[in-house]
């Protein structure tokens, strides 16, 4: 099975984990207040725009039609 890494992953891939991290200690959130991290929320965010999704609404239901296909967001 060969392996793929999607443009979207790469484009993720230019943002270091670290950066979020940074953030949340900054603004003092922790995944315990949170169902999503930064990094998650801005995932989400990015391919919804990217996406050219009309609503976050849009967006969402979009990621739920696709929820066992999610892995390749890193969600």
């Amino acid at each position: 099975m060969s392996h793929h890494t999607t443009l979207f992953s790469q484009l993720l891939s230019l943002i270091p984990g670290h950066v979020f991290e940074k953030l949340e200690r900054k603004h003092k959130t922790g995944r315990s207040s949170r169902q999503f991290g930064f990094k998650e929320q801005f995932t989400v965010m990015a391919f919804i725009q990217l996406a050219a999704r009309r609503s976050l609404r849009d967006g969402l239901r979009a990621l739920e039609a696709a929820k066992r296909r999610l892995y390749h967001l890193g969600l």
